[in-house]
């Protein structure tokens, strides 16, 4: 039976420390969920994410309003 994989869930990961965090996550074997409103910048990270050989999803959302991060879907 295969170990489920270990995923990682980085809001502000379009660009900073939150994309340095996904990038420093993806390495250590993770596969990334980005979250933030820059999706150009996510989609940008989350490429050279996938690059490592790791997934990555981008979810467009503001964490900081409950009701629109529960909505979110990946793009």
């Amino acid at each position: 039976m295969a170990m489920p994989q270990k995923v990682a869930i980085v809001t502000g990961g379009a660009r900073g420390i939150g994309r340095a965090c996904a990038h420093a996550l993806a390495k250590a074997g993770h596969a990334i969920a980005l979250v933030d409103l820059l999706v150009p910048e996510m989609e940008r990270t989350a490429g050279e994410i996938r690059a490592l050989g790791r997934e990555a999803l981008v979810f467009e959302a503001d964490v900081a309003l409950h009701a629109r991060a529960r909505q979110s879907q990946p793009r």
